[in-house]
């Protein structure tokens, strides 16, 4: 079995020097990260915006379809009750007439 020796302090100076001193190489590829994450967060931002009116539209639409339609049931209902009082009105009539 070998034992090893390590120096720590000059080790942590390397590491040290090598997060901050870089080359242009790697300057490059830190560079072309940087570029592609920042177009994926624009993206997602685009999508996440489309997304958000989309389903802001979409629940107006349904808002207001369903007030629509509980308006032309409400308009179906009212005209139902119309008629049948005008029917009832016109029977009393034919009844008081016919007395």
């Amino acid at each position: 079995m070998v034992k090893v020796i390590v120096d720590y302090c000059g080790l942590l100076y390397v590491v040290a020097c090598s997060r901050v001193i870089k080359t242009d190489l790697e300057m490059a590829v830190l560079r072309y990260a940087n570029k592609i994450s920042s177009d994926a967060h624009k993206k997602a931002r685009h999508i996440i915006i489309i997304i958000y009116f989309f389903v802001i539209y979409l629940f107006i639409y349904c808002v207001n379809h369903a007030a629509t339609y509980i308006r032309r049931e409400e308009i179906k209902l009212i005209l139902k009750r119309r008629a049948v009082l005008s029917l009832q009105m016109r029977r009393r009539r034919m009844l008081v007439l016919s007395a």
